[in-house]
């Protein structure tokens, strides 16, 4: 036997005596979470491992057996069911083992005990551990999911705890990796049928299950189609009839949002998702506004400037939040003013609103926020809406973010809303009267429909030069004293999880031994660590959290952008600096990154004869090849990423081009403050006046 199946014997023989004297759910809780982490590193084909772990799964079975046969019924031994009945164990270890034929009379038992009192949570757990364990989990997990939504949610609060216990049962013993039709059919059959409860039932049951199930940006993709497709989908479409329920909505709306698109977040997956929720959320809010009316809107005179409102969340980090700013700035130094300004804040920030009134101190700009507490995000929206009418707003604007936007223009939070993004574009809704973009010399490459109109382009302040000292600091410390070229891409989590980059990382890793890779978020995504196993990387690949971009910009010697979907804001950072950055074009970039505005110009699509020249000129080397840093294909991408990694003149040499295009042709803030309000103004104004054509 080797060393190592020897301590593992010695840990099996040590859980084996723990268990045969356990007494108590919680020890068996413990133990068997233990038990999995041995037993699941083993395989039952090997004799060894089958010999020393085989009690070990059955006397966990039998400890639990005689919890439930003492009355417990499996309510507080739910970590340790869901271990025995997922796959690792189950399919793998339990095979005809004579506690099983107990089980099957526990199951007969609770069959007939569910009969008499169906909301009994207790029972209803005893028969998905007993159908995992005598049928498998497909059938268990679909039975149960009927049963639980027959369940009266207003009746039983006491179930809402044991939920959130048993979702992380699923995801940790492996129910959650792929579930079958069947189960997919039993949750949309459920929605259907809790409906019947009432909304308040309903909106319980919708929060605890959605809770239960998971879904989550770190659940597997089929278990998050799965969820999406006959869970959430169909619960916001029920939702979205009864004006009751505009929390859940809002809820789903959120989750979705934040779950579906920071999971695969394209510009497919954008387009697919919107065009199955945004009509129901519009129409949602449609609903609202009939039972909250408005008083009628008094005239005012035709030459007074356009009241325009932009709705903003209670985050003023983000890179939406400073474009904003950057707006309100320059549209308050053109003289005359052409807009009068609003602001509405949802959230009540704190800290954060804090330094965006000391932002707009000097500026004549009006900022709204909800200073009375609420429980309701309902309550919250419907306070912006009156605030709006109050100040006769004539535009409302929304920043990039679609969470809540789809509901509000339904709800009708002005006579005109827009929708300003800086992202994705491929949203429409009769409710959204006005689409406003920005691109170079008023023009994108993309095709956006006649519905968009362009504003010229400007970026925030992008440097921080007082920084540069603790980014040496940070640099030395990071490259090992300059040991190593420190390659890295700045941005969320979810942007580098795609197999494509993760490919394209390694194997640029794999031909650049001096060089390390420093990457950001609020959280490590496992997709990605295990990636970066898979591709034998992960020892050179260091997660570096939540961080000042502008500090690092001038902290990382390159930026291996992601893709599909590339980074805008934090790229542009380390051109400003002087910092090469190298992007894929792709649909996603195109619309999302620098990619915007530097490939058209350089391909000769937008600009002057003399602009198009300049930039080539910028991105062409001493020896006349070009060295343009946005690549067509992984093969180019990966190219011009190791060269980076060896040639210091040529960082030096790209960054220099990417800093000269950035302050050339988007720094230019008063060009930006006329084009964008003249934009908005035209906005408001067509749809206030509208021609006959119109």
């Amino acid at each position: 036997m080797s060393t190592e199946m020897q301590k593992t014997a010695a840990e099996i023989e040590t859980l084996l005596q723990d268990l045969a004297t356990s007494r108590n759910a919680e020890q068996i809780n413990q133990l068997a979470f233990k038990s999995y982490q041995v037993i699941s590193s083993l395989d039952p084909a090997v004799e060894a491992h089958r010999l020393h772990a085989q009690p070990l799964a059955e006397l966990v079975l039998d400890r639990i057996l005689l919890l439930v046969t003492e009355g417990m019924k499996g309510g507080n031994i739910v970590v340790a069911l869901t271990f025995l009945a997922g796959p690792t164990i189950k399919d793998r270890w339990l095979h005809q083992v004579p506690s099983l034929t107990a089980w099957q009379n526990l199951y007969t038992t609770a069959l007939d005990e569910i009969s008499r009192r169906p909301s009994d949570f207790g029972v209803l757990l005893l028969l998905l551990t007993c159908e995992g364990l005598l049928f498998g989990r497909d059938q268990a997990l679909t039975k149960f999911s009927d049963r639980l939504s027959q369940v009266n949610f207003v009746t039983s609060p006491e179930i809402v705890a044991p939920l959130n216990a048993l979702g992380n049962g699923f995801s940790l013993f492996g129910w959650m990796d792929d579930p079958s039709p069947e189960f997919g059919r039993s949750l949309e059959a459920g929605v259907e049928r809790q409906i019947g409860f009432g909304p308040v039932s309903f909106s319980h049951f919708l929060y605890n299950v959605l809770t239960m199930w998971r879904l989550d940006v770190n659940s597997s993709s089929a278990w998050l189609a799965c969820l999406t497709q006959y869970l959430a989908a169909p619960a916001l479409k029920v939702s979205a009839e009864h004006a009751s329920l505009s929390d859940l909505v809002l809820y789903l709306d959120r989750l979705m949002y934040l779950v579906n698109l920071k999971k695969i977040d394209t510009a497919a997956n954008f387009k697919a998702l919107y065009a199955t929720i945004g009509p129901l959320l519009a129409a949602a809010g449609e609903r609202l506004a009939r039972a909250h009316p408005l008083p009628q809107r008094t005239a005012r005179a035709a030459h007074e400037r356009p009241r325009i409102g932009f709705f903003i969340w209670g985050d003023f980090t983000t890179a939406h939040a400073s474009a904003l700013l950057l707006l309100l700035r320059a549209v308050h130094r053109l003289d005359p003013c052409p807009l009068q300004l609003y602001v509405l804040v949802l959230d009540r920030p704190g800290a954060n609103l804090q330094y965006l009134l000391d932002a707009v101190a000097d500026l004549d700009v009006a900022v709204r926020w909800q200073q009375t507490p609420t429980t309701s995000v309902t309550d919250d929206i419907l306070w912006m809406r009156r605030q709006a009418a109050e100040d006769e707003l004539d535009g409302f604007v929304f920043i990039s973010v679609t969470m809540m936007m789809c509901f509000m223009a339904g709800l009708g939070m002005a006579p005109v809303h827009i929708w300003w993004t800086l992202k994705y574009h491929d949203l429409y809704l009769p409710q959204i009267q006005g689409y406003l973009a920005q691109g170079l010399f008023g023009r994108l490459k993309l095709q956006l429909g006649a519905n968009w109109t362009i504003a010229e382009v400007c970026v925030p302040e992008l440097t921080d030069l007082s920084l540069a000292p603790e980014a040496a600091r940070l640099a030395h410390e990071h490259s090992e004293g300059g040991k190593y070229v420190l390659l890295g891409c700045m941005g969320r989590a979810e942007k580098i999880i795609d197999p494509r980059y993760g490919k394209s990382l390694a194997r640029i890793l794999r031909a650049c031994p001096q060089a390390k890779f420093l990457y950001t978020g609020r959280g490590q995504r496992p997709e990605f660590l295990r990636m970066m196993e898979e591709e034998g990387i992960a020892d050179r690949c260091h997660f570096i959290g939540w961080i000042n971009t502008k500090l690092y910009a001038q902290v990382l010697d390159v930026q291996v952008d992601s893709f599909p979907f590339a980074s805008g804001i934090t790229s542009m950072q380390m051109m400003a600096v002087g910092r090469p950055v190298v992007t894929m074009i792709t649909a996603e970039s195109m619309e999302t990154s620098a990619a915007t505005y530097f490939v058209p110009v350089h391909h000769g699509e937008i600009g002057t004869a003399e602009d198009q020249a300049f930039v080539r000129i910028l991105f062409t080397d001493d020896d006349g090849s070009s060295i343009f840093p946005f690549l067509e294909t992984a093969d180019a991408y990966e190219a011009l990423t190791i060269r980076l990694a060896h040639d210091a003149r040529l960082r030096s040499r790209i960054g220099a081009g990417c800093r000269a295009f950035i302050e050339r042709y988007m720094r230019n803030e008063e060009r930006y403050a006329r084009s964008a309000a003249h934009e908005l103004t035209s906005i408001v104004t067509r749809m206030q006046h509208p021609s006959p054509e119109h």
